[in-house]
């Protein structure tokens, strides 16, 4: 029996509940406003939790997050060009040249709508919720929580479909179904948006209002994307990560309300005076400051919880809960050391942030970030900005780990050409110097073409050039230069991987 989007929607309510659920009881005690409680009116005030450390933490790991997916100093991923047929070279430079400005214009266009922004909520919501859906529809970028769709998976886990409901104006309906609002007394309608994934790979994107469909288009690209965090074989959305430290999370809040409530009990301040005393508790109580009134110290005593050593324990477990929450929402990030770090510091804190995440960035590349880079690829197609990419051409993301291996592979060029030097000139006579060229500055992430001469510009005889500087090196040079090049390599590569992990690292002052 086919069923309307209305009808699928509500059928998956039964599922998308148990989740929603978890989702608020992250949010309660991380951000409150993400999932507010189902009571919640608008303007209604929300209970504040007892610690910020829920609060800070999802909010710093979202923008490392965000640091890594989409940096804002160099380009995150780059166009490959694989010729199909032989062409010549100067066709291969025109292609690579445009796929270069193309690269560009899909940064530019990043910034220019500015969904940085949007992409730092999305984040958000993904760690608390664990599944967000971002929309792209008619170029209207938007970020949808749990509780506006629903998700259908196939038996392999992947996406079947998506369905999100809208609440869409009178005057909306009158431009694209009038014949919906005739006689008519209603204001707003509700409009469900549903996206299948076709089995040849193509996506379709339906509308439908007062279960009257609307809208039916095909799409190479998919419009609207979900992604998920930690997705379990038999489930349709995601675990959150802040489900992951939810133990921690509750044990902190309880602690923290309990500690603050005896705060504020030992902050109050009771005399006791002894009723058979010579002091009267009357002048005691009207006494002001630098009053001299008739009285015994001993009869008055100043009344103290004696709580001391069991707040003690309290707040050596609140650190330890701090320490934990810490390391897991990376927050230790905040306090590293502001130097030049080296190439293995660099490595281990790339792979200590990856570990500690679980393997999320690793998801977030390939469910987030590449069909995110696509999506505005389309974007730009459909209003004619750049054209449709020729055969060939494949997305590379070049940030966080997939930056890491390309600078391990400059490491290993430069430590390779250490090992060579061994052998003196006997060894070197075996390396191609333009091939070493070559691989280590793509490595660097540089546009190689642009730089070097094509083999035709070379100076003449380059081979007696090659020897000339290679008995230089033999003559005692070799050592130098063998860590020229390796600190060269080395600072490249680290203030890069610093940027990806947002770590500042020291500038070289400039020389007047």
């Amino acid at each position: 029996m086919h069923l309307t989007l209305q009808q699928k929607y509500e059928k998956g309510l039964s599922t998308r509940w148990k989740f929603e659920e978890i989702a608020r009881d992250n949010s309660e005690i991380t951000i409150p406003y993400i999932y507010p409680p189902t009571e919640h009116a608008v303007g209604d005030d929300f209970d504040k939790p007892f610690q910020s450390l829920g609060s800070r933490g999802v909010n710093h790991l979202a923008s490392q997050l965000l640091n890594i997916l989409f940096p804002t100093d160099r380009p995150y991923f780059r166009f490959s060009y694989q010729k199909q047929e032989e062409l010549p070279n100067e066709v291969v430079t025109q292609v690579e040249d445009k796929l270069a400005s193309i690269e560009k214009l899909v940064i530019q266009e990043f910034d220019k709508r500015a969904l940085r922004s949007s992409m730092y909520n999305a984040l958000r919501t993904l760690l608390i919720g664990g599944t967000v859906v971002l929309s792209n529809l008619d170029d209207n970028f938007r970020v949808l929580k749990l509780t506006q769709f629903v998700v259908k998976r196939k038996s392999n886990r992947s996406l079947d479909y998506v369905v999100y409901k809208d609440e869409v104006s009178k005057e909306l309906v009158e431009r694209i179904a009038p014949h919906l609002v005739k006689d008519s007394k209603k204001e707003t309608y509700t409009m469900y948006t549903a996206m299948y994934v076709m089995d040849d790979d193509k996506f379709k994107v339906c509308q439908e209002i007062e279960d009257e469909r609307i809208v039916e288009e095909y799409f190479d690209t998919a419009p609207i994307l979900v992604v998920t965090s930690n997705i379990v074989d038999t489930e349709d959305y995601g675990r959150s990560y802040v489900e992951e430290l939810q133990g921690d999370l509750v044990t902190l809040e309880r602690l923290s309300e309990a500690i603050s409530q005896s705060a504020a009990v030992a902050a109050k301040s009771v005399y006791l005076v002894d009723p058979g005393g010579l002091t009267r508790g009357r002048d005691l109580a009207r006494a002001n400051h630098g009053d001299v009134i008739a009285g015994r110290t001993a009869d008055v005593h100043v009344l103290q919880s004696e709580k001391g050593a069991d707040l003690n324990i309290v707040f050596q477990h609140i650190m330890e809960l701090k320490d934990r929450l810490g390391k897991a929402f990376l927050l230790a990030t905040e306090s590293f050391p502001q130097r030049q770090l080296t190439a293995t510091e660099a490595r281990a804190r790339v792979s200590e942030i990856e570990s500690s995440l679980g393997g999320i960035y690793s998801m977030l590349s390939q469910t987030l970030q590449l069909p995110f880079i696509q999506l505005i690829l389309q974007s730009l197609q459909e209003k004619g900005r750049i054209p449709k990419l020729p055969e060939g051409v494949s997305t590379n993301i070049v940030t966080g780990l997939d930056l890491l291996d390309r600078k391990t592979k400059v490491m290993q060029i430069s430590e390779f050409m250490q090992f060579l030097s061994m052998f003196g000139e006997a060894g070197m006579q075996f390396i191609n110097p333009l091939a070493v060229i070559e691989e280590v500055g793509r490595g660097l992430g540089l546009e190689v073409e642009k730089i070097l001469r094509n083999p035709e510009q070379q100076q003449p005889d380059p081979q007696q050039g090659m020897q000339q500087m290679m008995q230089q090196m033999m003559q005692g040079g070799m050592a130098g230069a063998a860590t020229g090049m390796q600190t060269g390599v080395d600072q490249a590569m680290q203030q890069q991987i610093m940027n990806a992990v947002g770590i500042p690292g020291q500038q070289t002052p400039t020389e007047e």
